[in-house]
């Protein structure tokens, strides 16, 4: 019989002394591992992003809703200024997700996000995740996020998202040979997944920009656009109309760009449109290669000539 290891919890102040300087950036390069547990796929994350004079620790988005996802976490067990903090920083990104992660939830604490999943009348989900470090003898650790506050029927939630009809799949499959397209022409793009929905977006180097592609499920058309939701309807603007002040060269570089304000809507939207000749079903392999190339050419295009100008933004 092998001789067994010996389980041990770690001090998580043992692996990042500092939370800010070097858990928090962990967190972002290792999404993957909150996201499995959670049953969301973050996306887009950024950190340390300014509410007012306070800043959230992460923020990102749900890939499958487009929802806001905020993330505030410790090192240590939960406690009141956090509470507040997190309810504050979530309402100024206007989060639909909100994850609180620490080293212990305090049962008052697990009781406030119970308490906030059942009677928030906004459609807000919270979530309370303890955070945990293990090694087996004199091993590395190894970080294990346990989910101990979730909303009300969470499990049979993602059971039912995961049921995708005929068309999703269609789109899924088409989004997937773009992203492998695009990657052979700008090899410096980070690959996203491609999931059984209508659109596809990625970071545009500033929180709450993206780049997309969409396929609208009303008009039979593709479009490769920037979308600028910052979750404040006036920074938004002010973005768009920094952006447009560089119309006549951006015009240079690129043909048939639509500046969208979208009015009825707090976001905006710079966009290219191609019409097809009928929904994405309709089409034959040979028109969905090449709505596949116009999308990731147009991409590399649009992408590199407004990212130009994004850097500018102050």
């Amino acid at each position: 019989m092998k001789k067994l290891g010996e389980i041990k919890e770690v001090e998580l102040r043992e692996i990042w002394e500092k939370e800010d300087k070097e858990f928090t950036p962990w967190l972002k390069e290792n999404i993957d591992l909150l996201s499995e547990k959670l049953g969301i796929e973050i996306i887009d994350v950024e950190t340390e992003e300014n509410i007012g004079g306070f800043r959230l620790d992460l923020i990102g988005k749900d890939a499958n809703s487009n929802k806001i996802v905020a993330v505030e976490n410790q090192l240590e067990p939960t406690d009141h200024p956090h509470l507040g903090q997190l309810i504050t920083y979530s309402a100024g990104v206007d989060a639909g997700f909100v994850v609180w992660v620490a080293k212990e939830l305090r049962d008052e604490h697990k009781k406030a996000l119970k308490w906030l999943n059942e009677n928030c009348f906004s459609d807000i989900l919270f979530f309370g995740v303890e955070v945990h470090a293990f090694s087996i003898d004199d091993s590395n650790p190894a970080v294990d996020f346990r989910v101990v506050v979730k909303p009300n029927d969470w499990e049979r939630n993602i059971k039912s998202s995961t049921t995708t009809s005929e068309m999703d799949e269609i789109y899924r499959d088409f989004f997937s040979k773009l992203v492998d397209f695009y990657s052979e022409i700008n090899p410096k793009f980070r690959k996203v997944k491609a999931l059984p929905q209508n659109w596809l977006s990625f970071g545009a180097g500033k929180s709450g920009l993206s780049f997309n592609w969409t396929l609208s499920r009303r008009r039979n058309r593709f479009s490769v656009e920037l979308y600028i939701d910052t979750g404040n309807g006036t920074e938004n603007k002010r973005i768009f109309d920094e952006l447009k002040s560089h119309k006549a060269e951006i015009d240079l570089e690129i043909e048939g760009v639509e500046w969208e304000e979208l009015e009825t809507r707090r976001a905006c939207r710079i966009v290219i449109y191609r019409e097809n000749s009928g929904i994405l079903k309709s089409l034959n392999e040979e028109e969905k290669e090449g709505l596949v190339e116009w999308g990731a050419e147009q991409m590399k295009t649009f992408s590199e000539t407004f990212s130009k100008y994004i850097k500018k933004i102050e």
